[in-house]
């Protein structure tokens, strides 16, 4: 990371860089969020619920009596693949920092110092979100949500109304970001779908409209939207913090109602998915990952992680929904 690469400059030959690069890394910091923890870390008693909330936060779902169960479709399972990013001095993971902005900042970002590369193929990015969809639908089910087939969901005629992104693209203004995380601060994403799912554009009246169709439409009590974010930090395979699961449901008036999970912490694999790993010039630390370990050591961290979001989930079926009986009329609004 930061440190290698400064020390790649300096075995160039390259001192007056590597000179800007300690002053450009030494910009403007507001504290640094502790490196994640690897999946290893977690054993059964960090695996329960109280664990949980150290994981992901509720952010205005409220939790269901004990007994309930509910109708969810999944209208959106879209991965954020974090595929440019920088770090702090040293490999640290600042919560904020503009230090690119500054004159030598800006010089040691042009010349990659604290620049971080993840090279995956697009169509292993295109792949990896039907199997994640898969396996979190896996897991809701497990614990008594009633899953909504994808195919069944994507066919709905309100569906067919959702505006969306390509898949693949990235977020325009992403390069200007200056909000860090405990795997560095994103600078570029590139967002992929679950096959048949869109990558769902925008909120406002006219998305309202069409979750309260697709409700009707679905025989669903809760519609998930599902934002995953994934990378590469330290050469492992990441499941990352702000990641989200958001929900949609009716109250018991009819009102539109939604909250949704938030991932506080990121979590690493246990092995290392690099198949090579080198600094560049002008293009910073280059992490050329193995497709098929990727997947692996990725499944392998995304199941704990999860799991730990189902926990949340798990009591967060609204009292307003899932109390009702499956022929409930709110359902058929």
């Amino acid at each position: 990371m930061a440190l290698r690469s400064l020390r790649s400059l300096l075995a160039s030959r390259r001192p007056a860089f590597a000179a800007l690069a300690l002053v450009g890394l030494l910009g403007a910091g507001f504290g640094c969020h502790s490196a994640p923890k690897h999946v290893a870390s977690l054993d059964d008693a960090s695996r329960g619920k109280p664990a949980a909330a150290t994981y992901w936060k509720n952010l205005g779902v409220p939790e269901m009596p004990q007994g309930g169960r509910s109708r969810l479709g999944i209208t959106e399972f879209s991965v954020e693949y974090v595929v440019s990013k920088r770090y702090g001095l040293f490999g640290s993971r600042p919560v904020a920092g503009v230090d690119e902005y500054s004159i030598t900042g800006g010089i040691t970002d042009l010349v990659g110092i604290g620049r971080d590369q993840l090279e995956l193929e697009p169509q292993v990015m295109s792949e990896l979100p039907g199997a994640l969809h898969a396996q979190f639908a896996r897991q809701l089910q497990d614990v008594g949500f009633e899953i909504i087939p994808l195919a069944q969901v994507a066919a709905a005629p309100a569906y067919q109304q959702i505006e969306s992104f390509t898949p693949g693209a990235a977020y325009p203004v992403q390069f200007l970001n200056v909000v860090g995380s405990d795997t560095g601060r994103p600078k570029q994403i590139k967002v992929y779908p679950a096959d048949g799912l869109k990558v769902v554009k925008g909120n406002g009246p006219r998305a309202d409209e069409i979750k309260r169709s697709l409700l009707k439409e679905l025989g669903a009590d809760v519609l998930a939207s599902v934002r995953l974010r994934v990378g590469v930090d330290s050469g492992f395979a990441s499941v990352e913090r702000e990641s989200s699961v958001r929900l949609t449901w009716l109250d018991e008036a009819g009102n539109l109602k939604s909250g949704e999970i938030k991932a506080i912490k990121s979590l690493l694999s246990d092995a290392k998915v690099n198949a090579d790993d080198s600094f560049a010039l002008f293009q910073g630390d280059v992490n050329t990952v193995d497709p098929a370990l990727y997947r692996e050591q990725l499944m392998a961290a995304f199941k704990p992680y999860a799991s730990l979001a189902v926990q949340t989930l798990q009591g967060t079926q609204t009292s307003e929904v899932a109390s009702k009986p499956a022929s409930s009329p709110q359902r058929a609004h």
